[in-house]
């Protein structure tokens, strides 16, 4: 019973070790609950065993045929029963209780690392990441001690037994969140790693194409020498697709800016013919516009002689 004892509060021992106990101070504890144990037993024992032994012995001298003329019990018989109460019980426990009290003790303060969150728009490569970017829905990994938990925007914790090894946007609405992983490790140390983005599913507009210089006779009649464009409607830091025909072959290209060159359109020098570009947005959560359909002649400029 004491060695299954011992077992169930060996974190509590380890705990008092923890704080400044030493092994006799622990040991001497047990040592003194097993005999106050012992105590009481022989408190209780003695006063019931005693007229009980008195009416066995009588019943045996009946039963022998002699008589029995003096039942009281020597004291020297009850120093022994209570010297047996006291010092029985503690020897059989004494092994298991130095073991217990020797138990090895290390003190672990220091946090386990923070957990690496990765994000679906995140690059390819070993975080961990620090940039609060936009984002469409989709499915965050994280990579943490086992029984994490996580929390959106300072709410309840849920933990890692309903989501495994990743957590899903679904049901957050656009804006600005915070998802925080909590991990805790053998010690108890906590530590909480969070990670903010914007979650956008809006898709940014088509944006507005003109030319930035039309040459010809009508400065309206999109023929240039100039194939120059100007978007507009264009959202923050968006980027824009394009794909251009002309004279039967394709280009496809892609950057940034609210103007595109001929240069930018990956057409050779010297180009003319009938230009057509379909040219979309894509904001920063990685949302597609309509594309924008455009179209204009490009001559080349003659040399004034």
């Amino acid at each position: 019973v004491l060695a299954a004892s011992l077992a169930r509060q060996s974190r509590e021992i380890g705990i008092m070790k923890a704080v400044g106990a030493r092994s006799t101070q622990i040991g001497t504890m047990y040592v003194a609950a097993l005999a106050l144990l012992g105590a009481l037993a022989a408190l209780i024992s003695i006063p019931l065993a005693t007229p009980a032994a008195i009416g066995l012995a009588a019943l045996m001298g009946d039963t022998m045929n002699f008589t029995i003329t003096n039942g009281a019990i020597p004291l020297w018989v009850h120093a022994v029963v209570i010297a047996a109460s006291l010092l029985m019980p503690t020897l059989a426990g004494l092994p298991s209780i130095i073991h217990a009290s020797r138990v090895t003790v290390n003190v672990d303060l220091t946090p386990p690392k923070g957990a690496l969150i990765r994000l679906p728009v995140d690059p390819p490569i070993d975080g961990p990441f620090t940039t609060a970017p936009h984002m469409k829905h989709g499915t965050i990994d994280v990579a943490a001690l086992d029984g994490w938990a996580y929390s959106w925007d300072g709410q309840s914790w849920l933990t890692s037994a309903d989501h495994g090894r990743s957590v899903s946007t679904a049901g957050l609405k656009d804006g600005s969140h915070t998802l925080q992983v909590r991990q805790q490790d053998l010690a108890g140390n906590v530590t909480i790693t969070e990670r903010s983005f914007t979650l956008d599913t809006v898709k940014p507009v088509a944006p507005t194409v003109q030319l930035v210089n039309d040459t010809g006779y009508w400065n309206n009649d999109r023929i240039t020498s100039d194939g120059t464009l100007r978007l507009g409607k264009l959202e923050p830091n968006a980027e824009w697709w394009l794909k251009v025909t002309v004279n039967g072959k394709e280009y496809y290209q892609g950057g940034k800016g609210h103007t595109i060159t001929t240069a930018d359109m990956g057409l050779p020098a010297g180009t003319a013919g009938q230009v057509e570009v379909f040219v979309q947005q894509v904001d920063l959560a990685g949302n597609q516009s309509l594309p924008a359909h455009f179209q204009f002649e490009l001559y080349v400029q003659s040399a004034v002689i």
